[in-house]
């Protein structure tokens, strides 16, 4: 044995118990930093990290708050409801023996989560007028925060990094369209400070974004797993044969690995939300459904990722808000239809139609103002309490009456054609032969009739890929594709 290698060991053990030893950092999550705004009037999450032991205190807007850090060095309060407020002013964090934290340039007002997949996370300059937005996007009171995109196999405790930009037309051309769009419409009516953070990942699934307790809890949901398990076993038999035969391909590049998916189970959820848990939300807006398109486990995966979420936060009404799939060619109707009863069954959430706006050949439809737009009408009617419309009309009932049935819509005011006849509307009779329907409207009802269908018992209103469909209600709001019989 070399003579010194006894004491090189011992210096390298006692280096490793001095780190050990050492205080723990006082720590925030990276998601509070500089320009951040915290929401108003409610109480208001704070967590982080300390000395095992040590008593934290949070203070701002005139509070103090405090909280010892348990035996793993985890702390965490709230600090009671703070009015809106467009001053800037520092928050506070201190511990033993001097430790500080400050956080500078905090506002008070609203704060939304905006999540999804690509569409979601599609950049204002990218979409039609995004240019003159961005140009008139100086807002100090509004702020834009971006969640790096990380795909984790277990729950991580923080983000990697986290920023707040002030509005300007650099921080909202490199943004999310939908977000940006959503959360001036809702600074302009609202009139306080606004924060929007955009967690978002494209090609991702719905199933990606649920813990994993909840995926596995449900027979139905927990087949995701094993889809992926045999997934990643059949990726690492191959390699491992690749390996033994020289002849063959090189190893397949780490961005095949399944393990790397956005659409593998848990990950998006792990990397990029568990970490924000619990910040003190107003809501989230949703726009994703392009990844589970023709799942039929996706009416069981959507409402589980909303409880999920909102048993995560402890927060058993957050609001939630979500984008229907647009027309494009491969969307089926029954994803819409999915979607749609989601909104019916499940409380506190809505649902934004733009079977309007979409393109045949692009999964990416360039409007994406409306859709932020129509967003913000949900929350400013069903969250802020405005007496606007917020919808298109929306099928109520429907009778057979001889001939023709007869829809009544609710948002119906207004019902028109938006361009040209009224369009999209077809009936069937027993033997379930769907044909076009001449529609036409009385008040808050329209009557369908179609020559070929003498005895019509069903109807349905744009029901395709890419429907040609344009009834609209005196908001100018589309209606939603839907069957009934």
């Amino acid at each position: 044995m070399h003579p010194r290698l006894p004491s090189l060991i011992l210096f390298a053990l006692l280096s490793g118990s001095i780190a050990t030893m050492r205080a723990a950092d006082l720590k925030l999550p990276a998601i509070f930093a500089d320009h951040m705004i915290l929401q108003c009037d409610t109480p208001v999450a704070f967590w982080g990290w300390a000395e095992a032991g040590e008593r934290v205190t949070v203070s701002f807007a005139g509070q103090s708050k405090s909280a010892t850090a348990s035996a793993d060095g985890k702390w965490s309060l709230k600090l009671d409801a703070i009015g809106a407020s467009a001053d800037p002013r520092v928050l506070v964090v201190t511990g033993k023996e001097g430790r500080k934290l400050e956080v500078k340039d905090v506002l008070v007002g609203e704060v939304w989560l905006a999540s999804g997949q690509s569409n979601m996370g599609w950049n204002l300059t990218k979409t039609t007028g995004g240019a003159e937005a961005a140009a008139t996007a100086d807002d100090p009171l509004l702020r834009l925060a971006k969640i790096p995109q990380r795909i984790a196999t277990d729950p991580l405790d923080d983000l990697a990094n986290a920023v707040w930009r002030p509005s300007t037309p650099e921080a909202a051309a490199a943004y999310s369209a939908v977000a940006y769009h959503f959360a001036r419409e809702i600074r302009r009516t609202q009139g306080v400070p606004v924060g929007i953070i955009t967690s978002a990942f494209p090609a991702s699934t719905c199933q990606a974004w649920i813990p994993v307790d909840t995926l596995k809890s449900d027979p139905l949901l927990s087949d995701y797993i094993v889809h992926w398990e045999r997934r990643i076993a059949e990726f690492d038999s191959a390699k491992a044969m690749s390996r033994q035969n020289a002849e063959t391909k090189p190893d397949k590049p780490a961005a095949d690995d399944p393990r790397r998916m956005p659409m593998r189970p848990a990950v998006l959820f792990n990397g990029m939300i568990h970490p924000l848990v619990p910040f003190t939300l107003r809501g989230v807006i949703w726009y994703q459904a392009e990844g589970n398109n023709g799942d039929p486990n996706f009416e069981r995966c959507f409402p589980a990722m909303i409880q999920a979420w909102r048993e995560a936060w402890n927060q058993s009404r957050l609001p939630f808000l979500f984008v229907q799939l647009q027309k494009f060619n491969g969307f089926v109707p029954e994803t819409r239809e999915i979607q749609a009863s989601c909104a019916r069954s499940v409380p506190d959430t809505a649902m934004v139609v733009t079977i309007d706006l979409g393109e045949a050949k692009n999964i990416h439809p360039a409007d994406k103002q409306a859709v932020g737009t129509r967003l913000a009408l949900k929350a400013r009617a069903l969250v802020y309490g405005e007496k606007i419309e917020h919808s298109g009309p929306v099928l109520k009932s429907m009778q057979r009456r001889g001939e023709n049935l007869v829809l009544y819509f609710d948002h119906a005011e207004g019902m028109k054609a938006g361009d040209g006849d009224l369009r999209g509307f077809e009936v069937a009779g027993a033997d379930g032969r769907y044909s076009y329907a001449q529609a036409e409207i009385n008040g808050l009802c329209i009557r369908l009739h179609s020559a070929e269908a003498k005895a019509p018992m069903k109807a349905r209103y744009a029901w395709s890929h890419v429907p040609d469909a344009n009834l609209i209600n005196s908001a100018g709001l589309p209606a939603a594709p839907f069957r009934a019989e």
